[in-house]
């Protein structure tokens, strides 16, 4: 791995962790308990890892390209749909979405922070799927092979 690219990704892997853990600790203080104490646990660990996944490529321990591997794929895909919607997005990223329901759309977002979001019984009577091309990039990075 270049050396530069190498410390960009684990610089979006540190600061989105952080931002995520600060980010989802805050929702964790304001839930009410059950479901969404569970779910935020399980992001707040998510981000806890990402931190790991950052100092992992700057050091570079054994396991670095392996563990960005599990970090990013889960922010490559968002979805929404009226049961269930997913979002996963740590130090930001740039969606390409494809809106489907009475009619068929497709928009650019960007976007810079971390976000963690799984929603049941969901609102929209629309379907949304989008593409994290930040996430994208940085995973078809990370599982190219290696030289050597």
């Amino acid at each position: 791995m270049g050396v530069w690219i190498g410390r960009l990704i684990a610089l979006f892997d540190l600061a989105g962790g952080v931002l995520g853990l600060w980010a989802v600790g805050q929702r964790l203080a304001d839930a009410s308990g059950g479901a969404a104490w569970i779910i935020d646990i399980v992001f707040l660990a998510y981000f806890a890892f990402g931190l790991w996944a950052g100092l992992a490529l700057l050091k570079p321990w054994r396991g670095a390209l392996s563990s960005n591997r599990l970090y990013w794929v889960f922010q490559l895909l968002s979805f929404s749909t009226p049961w269930l919607g997913y979002r996963l997005v740590s130090g930001g990223g740039i969606d390409v979405a494809f809106l489907f329901g009475h009619r068929f759309a497709a928009n650019v977002n960007g976007s810079a922070g971390s976000d963690a979001v799984l929603r049941l019984a969901h609102e929209p009577h629309h379907w949304v799927v989008a593409i994290n091309v930040v996430a994208v990039a940085v995973f078809a990075y990370v599982i190219r092979p290696r030289k050597g």
